[in-house]
């Protein structure tokens, strides 16, 4: 386990994983924002989704807002 303190550090980790994901990813999110970053979040799940790995995402309608 890491702990981590920050924004980036979170990012990069979702990152990494996504990017060595295999056979399936879940995520769960309570905020789903149109942004650079949200937009590069979104890329790689679909790209990863393209190539044959489950993707599953969950969020917080409420949250979002």
């Amino acid at each position: 386990m890491e702990l981590l303190q920050d924004g980036p550090a979170n990012y990069d980790a979702m990152f990494a994983a996504i990017a060595g994901a295999k056979d399936h990813i879940n995520v769960e999110s309570y905020i789903v924002e149109d942004g650079e970053v949200g937009q590069k979040f979104a890329d790689m799940l679909l790209e990863r989704q393209a190539q044959g790995v489950q993707v599953n995402m969950i969020y917080d309608s409420v949250g979002a807002f």
